[in-house]
């Protein structure tokens, strides 16, 4: 069989089919882990993100999970909550977490880079 001119031939068509079928394989985000006990609730995780969108903000830089935990408005909130809230959040690559110096905002939301040429809106 022979192909026309501008049409890929057979074997470019695999490739592309097994191209595409490997990148559907491998998600860029993790589905979530089955936890054990009761997850936080959305309102704690909005908490969270908007109290780490606001240090960013401030250009503070990163904050402990006890810094978190001091800003909150609730009077007690466990620290398995915060780490519950922090690790859906950089499940889903919203933020950076560094044992050492603590978690940061890292999405990038500016308008002027979302604009700009060459990319395909949705």
């Amino acid at each position: 069989m022979t192909c026309l001119e501008g049409e890929p031939d057979e074997d470019e068509r695999y490739k592309y089919v097994a191209l595409h079928l490997g990148s559907m394989a491998s998600p860029t985000i993790a589905p979530p882990e089955i936890a054990q006990g009761p997850s936080p609730l959305l309102r704690t995780l909005h908490e969270v993100e908007l109290l780490l969108r606001t240090a960013a903000a401030k250009d503070e830089g990163p904050l402990s999970l006890a810094e978190i935990k001091r800003r909150m408005h609730a009077k007690a909130v466990r620290h398995a909550v915060v780490r519950a809230c922090v690790n859906e959040l950089t499940r889903l690559h919203l933020v950076a977490e560094d044992a050492r110096r603590g978690v940061m905002w890292t999405l990038y939301e500016d308008p002027r880079f979302w604009s700009r040429r060459g990319l395909v809106r949705l």
